[in-house]
């Protein structure tokens, strides 16, 4: 994914101190190491499914406790419920065997009044084994309450949703 876009979606989401953020398909790691500076004190963690993109991450940007870099197989997150503040998903939808399942997850990792984002093709959807998954229905059944669509560019929209206060 080019770094500019990165940058928007960074930009959107507006990172504060001491939290906790996590970014599912990092890729080689920079947008994580990038959202972990912007909030100047705090923890990121990346997930990919590529074990090699997490080694070249973990190379390249790890710092122990702070900022860390992890392989996942598109289902199971291994953090306790609420672990994180924020989770962005970049694209991984159209990685997981799954994608109803996956949503479940980001939205048990989130806290309780937490944000997620969604970036994800500019109709809304994710191509998962050759067919269309609509994100909106499926956000819906996770139990995120969606409160806006910002289209970045051409090809892509954020959807940025809340899980709901308990």
């Amino acid at each position: 994914m080019p770094r500019e876009l990165d940058l928007l979606v960074l930009d959107e989401i507006r990172i504060g101190a001491w939290e906790h953020v996590l970014v599912v398909e990092c890729g080689d790691g920079w947008a994580v190491e990038e959202a972990w500076r912007r909030m100047t004190k705090g923890y990121a963690c990346g997930v990919d499914t590529s074990v090699a993109l997490v080694a070249l991450a973990n190379r390249l940007r790890a710092v122990p406790g702070k900022l860390e870099f992890r392989p996942w197989d598109g289902r199971s997150l291994g953090w306790p419920d609420g672990s994180f503040d924020r989770v962005l998903s970049r694209f991984a939808l159209a990685r997981c065997a799954d994608p109803t399942a996956a949503v479940r997850e980001m939205h048990r990792v989130l806290r309780a009044g937490g944000w997620g984002y969604f970036l994800e093709a500019a109709d809304g959807t994710a191509a998962v084994g050759g067919s269309a998954v609509a994100l909106p229905q499926v956000l819906d059944r996770c139990e995120f309450v969606a409160t806006a669509t910002p289209r970045l560019r051409d090809a892509t929209v954020l959807l940025r949703v809340q899980r709901a206060a308990q």
